[in-house]
């Protein structure tokens, strides 16, 4: 890609990895389909001082928020899901372990009690979409569900 925008994008950041301002980084933006940006600097691994590629991997975790949001609001716009529903009436074995009243306004108020996986929990079981289901249906509530709030980042 040999685009004026690609290279001011890339000159960016080549500079914040240059400055110390990030480690490791990657940009790719799209605009109808078509890839306008792909650029990456830094270091993936620190231990082996690895460069970011193209095909390196990043994790997210906070991109999900919004899409998460967007997509419990369209459900509930439609009228398939409504924020006092409770999270048992649509995955049933959630209902156990004192977890049968918590609704989805709840959960998406972060105040259903859940912030934490076990601490045998490995990037492994996170990455094994049906573990993390059996994982999480089987939580106890740490917390009175819809009392305090606290952040349920992993949950």
């Amino acid at each position: 890609m040999n685009t004026p925008l690609q290279h001011t994008v890339q000159a960016l950041l080549d500079r914040l990895c240059a400055e110390g301002r990030e480690r490791g980084i990657q940009v790719a933006a799209y605009r109808d389909g078509e890839l306008l940006v792909n650029a990456w600097a830094g270091i993936a691994d620190v231990n082996t001082s690895a460069p970011v590629e193209e095909s390196t991997l990043f994790p997210v975790f906070s991109v999900t928020k919004g899409l998460v949001a967007t997509l419990v609001h369209q459900l509930v716009e439609r009228g398939l899901l409504g924020d006092q529903t409770r999270i048992a009436e649509v995955w049933p074995e959630f209902g156990v372990n004192g977890k049968g009243a918590i609704t989805v306004s709840q959960v998406m108020r972060h105040s259903a009690g859940l912030t934490l996986l076990p601490a045998r929990t490995n990037p492994a079981d996170v990455a094994d979409s049906a573990a993390m289901c059996k994982t999480i249906a089987g939580l106890a509530p740490e917390w009175e569900p819809g009392t305090p709030s606290a952040y349920h980042g992993l949950t």
